[in-house]
């Protein structure tokens, strides 16, 4: 499973999540004017496309230590 976006609450301002995002060793990216509405309460970081994933393979992961941070991963297509 790769990650595809990383999503932080706005309960931690976005200069500290842009932090969070460098140290734990991914991109600061833009956001997604076409992300998911229901996702308004988070910044998100798409690291990866989501046509280079296989449909259906996304799965959330919810960062123990860090209750804010969710990460969305998938299967890679071949």
């Amino acid at each position: 499973m790769e990650v595809q976006t990383i999503r932080i609450s706005k309960d931690i301002s976005k200069r500290e999540a842009n932090s969070i995002i460098k140290k734990m060793g991914y991109k600061v990216t833009p956001p997604n004017p076409k992300s998911n509405p229901q996702y308004t309460n988070y910044h998100s970081y798409r690291q990866r496309s989501p046509s280079k994933f296989e449909n259906k393979s996304f799965r959330t992961k919810e960062i123990k230590k860090s209750p804010h941070i969710f990460m969305i991963l998938g299967k890679l297509k071949k």
